[in-house]
C-alpha cells in the first residue's frame, strides 16, 4: 500500500475563529470603502471651496485689487494645494514679481488633465527667465511631440540665447524656426528680433517687408498690425506704400481705427484726397453703432473737421449720456454753433451736472457778446465749491478751457484750500494749463498753487515752478536745485531741471555729466516731452548736435509751450552756429 498523505488545507487562523475572522475582513472593507467615499466628498468640497476663493480673485484682479486676490489665491491653495485655476493665477502673480517659485506653480498646472498647451509654453518661457535653459529645452520638445509644433524648440532656444546674450545664435534659432515651420508665431518673432536694432534697420527693410506681407496674410488682428506696423515704422515701405494702405485698408481684419489710420497715411501722400476721404468716413460711420462711430468723430476733431463729426452725432442721440453730449457740445463750439449749444443746455434732457452746465453756459452768452451776465454764470459754478467741493477741479478745467484767465488767477485759493483734494486738483489742471502752451499762464498757475499750506513743500511743484522760471529767463537758484536733485535722486523731473539751470548758467559740462555719467543715469527713451526737450538741449549746448536734432525730432510739435519750444530752438540754433 502506498501511505496517504493528507494535505491541510489551509484556514487563516490568528488565533481567532474562522467566523470572527471572515466577519473582521467584511468590516474592513465596509470600512475602507466608507472612508473612500468620506474621502471624494471631502476632496470635493474642497476642490469646491477652492474654486470659489480662485473665482474670487479673478474678481478682485479685474478690479485691480491685487493684495485681496493674492490672499484669495493662498485661501485656494490652502483648501486644494493642486487646484489648477489657483496655481495657474499664483503662477502669474509670482511672475510679474520676478519671483522664481513660480516655476512649481507652472509645474503644478502642467502635471493636471486640464493643462493646455499655452501651459507648457508658459512653463518653458518662465524657465527660460530663470536661467533653467535645459529644462525649457525639454518642454519645449514635449510640445513639439504632443502638439505637432516642430518650430517650438528652435524658439525657445531662441530666447535662452538671447537671455546668454548669444546675438547670431539668436539669430540662426530664429531663422531655423521659420524654415521648420512658417507661422504666425515664428514670423513675428523674426520680425522683431530684425526690427530691435534700429541701426540695422535699413539694410534689412527689404526683408522686413517681405515678412511683414507674409504676416498680413493672416486674415485676423496680427495680420492688420503687421501692415500698420510696416506703414508706420519709418524706413519701411519706402515703395508701394499707396499698395500697402489699400491692401491696411480692405483686410478682413480693419475696424474703425485701421480705416481712420489708413485715411490718414493717404492724406500724407496726397493732400488733395483729404476732402473725399472724410465724405467717405462720414458716409461709412453712418450705419455704426455709437461706440464704433466714437474713434471717427474724434479723429475728425482733432483734424479741424467739427462739422464733419456732427453729421455723424445728432443732438437727440448725443443727449442720451454725459459723455456723448461732451463730445457734441465740442464738436457744435468749434463749428460757431453757440445758440445751439445754448438751447441744448436749457434743455429739460440734458444730462450735464450744474457744475459743467453753467460754465458751458456762460461761455456761450460770452461768445454771444453776453459778457456781464457770462461772468456771473461762471461766479455761480465757481461758488458751487462750496456744496461741492470734488468737483471744483472740473469747474476750474472749464474755466482754464475758455481761457477765462483772470477770472482762474482771482480764484485759485479756492482750488487748492482742501487738503484732500489740493494734489489731485493740481495734478489734474496743471497738465491742462501746460496744454494751452503758454509758460507764462503756467507760471501764473504755479505760484498760485505755492501759496497753498498743502502745496508749498511739494517737491513735484517746486521742480515745475523752477523750470517754469527758467524757461521764462526769470532768476533760480542753482543750489535750491542741484540739493533738490540730491534730496530725490530718482525723480528724473527734478535732475532734468538742475541740468536745464547749468545749461542757461553756462556750465554745459556739468549738465551732460549729471544725465550721462552720474550716480543716477538718465534714459531719454523714458522721458516726457519736455524733459526730452531738456536733454536735447544739453546735447546741444555740449555741440552733440545730431543727437540733440534726433531726440527733439521725436518730440510732438505741441507738446511743449510756445517759449519751451523757443529755448530748445535757441540750444540748437546755437548749436549749429558753432
Amino acid at each position: 500500500m502506498h501511505p496517504v498523505f493528507y494535505r491541510r488545507r489551509f484556514t487563516p487562523n490568528f488565533g481567532i475563529g474562522k467566523g470572527r475572522f471572515y466577519r473582521l475582513i467584511k468590516w474592513g472593507v465596509i470600512v475602507f470603502i466608507g472612508w473612500a467615499i468620506v474621502s471624494f466628498f471631502r476632496s470635493q468640497l474642497a476642490q469646491a471651496e477652492a474654486q470659489r476663493y480662485s473665482d474670487l480673485a479673478v474678481q478682485q484682479l479685474a478690479a485691480n485689487k491685487m493684495q485681496e486676490a493674492r490672499a484669495s489665491v493662498v485661501l485656494a491653495l490652502g483648501s486644494y494645494p493642486e487646484h489648477v485655476d489657483a496655481s495657474r493665477l499664483l503662477a502669474r502673480m509670482l511672475d510679474a514679481e520676478g519671483d522664481a517659485r513660480s516655476t512649481y506653480y507652472h509645474t503644478v498646472v502642467t502635471k493636471s488633465r486640464r493643462a493646455s498647451i499655452e501651459d507648457f509654453k508658459n512653463l518653458a518661457k518662465v524657465l527660460v527667465k530663470y536661467d533653467d535653459y535645459s529644462g525649457a529645452q525639454v518642454v519645449a520638445e514635449h510640445i513639439a511631440n504632443r502638439w505637432k509644433e516642430p518650430a517650438y524648440p528652435h524658439l525657445i532656444k531662441a530666447e535662452s540665447c538671447a537671455k546668454q546674450g548669444e546675438v547670431s545664435a539668436q539669430e540662426n534659432e530664429l531663422r531655423l524656426a521659420l524654415e521648420v515651420q512658417e507661422n504666425q508665431a515664428t514670423l513675428s518673432a523674426l520680425i522683431q528680433y530684425l526690427m530691435s536694432q534700429p541701426d540695422l534697420l535699413p539694410v534689412r527693410a527689404p526683408e522686413i517687408d517681405r515678412l511683414l506681407q507674409k504676416m498680413a496674410k493672416f486674415n485676423d488682428a496680427h495680420g492688420l498690425e503687421a501692415l500698420r506696423l510696416g506703414l508706420v515704422t519709418p524706413g519701411l515701405v519706402k515703395n508701394d506704400r499707396m499698395k500697402w494702405i489699400e491692401q491696411y485698408r480692405s483686410h478682413p481684419a480693419a475696424t474703425s481705427e485701421s480705416l481712420l489710420l489708413a485715411d490718414e497715411l493717404q492724406t500724407q501722400i496726397d493732400p488733395s484726397a483729404r476732402e473725399g476721404l472724410i465724405q467717405a468716413q462720414v458716409k461709412r460711420a453712418l450705419n455704426l453703432r455709437f461706440d464704433q462711430r466714437e474713434p471717427v468723430i474724434r479723429w475728425m476733431l482733432k483734424n479741424d473737421q467739427p462739422e464733419a463729426a456732427l453729421a455723424i452725432l445728432p443732438l437727440p442721440e448725443a443727449i442720451q449720456s454725459r459723455e456723448t453730449f461732451l463730445l457734441w457740445i465740442e464738436a457744435a463750439s468749434r463749428s460757431n454753433r453757440w445758440s445751439e449749444i445754448d438751447a441744448a443746455l436749457r434743455n429739460p434732457e440734458n444730462p450735464l451736472a450744474a457744475y459743467d452746465t453753467l460754465p458751458f453756459l456762460a461761455q456761450s452768452l460770452k461768445m454771444r457778446g453776453d459778457s456781464a451776465n457770462a461772468d456771473t454764470l461762471y461766479r455761480k459754478a465757481i461758488a458751487l465749491h462750496e456744496s461741492h467741493p470734488e468737483v471744483t477741479g472740473q469747474i476750474f478745467g472749464h474755466l482754464i478751457l475758455a481761457e477765462e484767465w483772470a477770472l482762474v488767477q482771482e480764484n485759485l485759493a479756492v482750488l487748492f484750500e482742501d487738503p484732500t483734494l489740493a494734489v489731485g486738483n493740481f495734478k489734474s489742471l496743471a497738465l491742462l494749463v501746460r496744454n494751452q502752451r503758454d509758460s507764462q499762464h503756467v507760471l501764473d498757475f504755479l505760484e498760485g498753487a505755492i501759496k497753498s499750506p498743502f502745496l508749498k513743500n511739494d517737491p513735484l511743484v517746486l521742480d515745475s515752478l523752477d523750470s517754469t522760471k527758467l524757461v521764462l529767463k526769470m532768476p533760480v537758484s542753482l543750489v535750491e536745485l542741484e540739493s533738490r536733485a540730491n534730496k530725490y535722486p530718482n525723480d528724473v523731473a527734478c535732475r532734468m531741471t538742475y541740468a536745464l539751470g547749468l545749461i542757461c548758467e553756462g556750465r554745459k559740462a556739468k549738465a551732460i555729466f549729471e544725465l550721462e555719467n552720474g550716480d543716477h543715469r538718465v534714459n531719454a527713451a523714458n522721458l516726457g516731452p519736455w524733459q526730452k526737450a531738456i536733454f536735447a538741449s544739453v546735447l546741444a549746448a555740449n555741440d552733440r548736435l545730431t543727437e540733440a536734432q534726433s531726440l527733439a525730432a521725436a518730440i510732438p510739435s505741441d507738446s511743449l509751450t510756445i517759449q519751451e519750444a523757443a529755448l530748445l530752438n535757441s540750444f540748437l540754433s546755437s548749436s549749429t552756429r558753432n
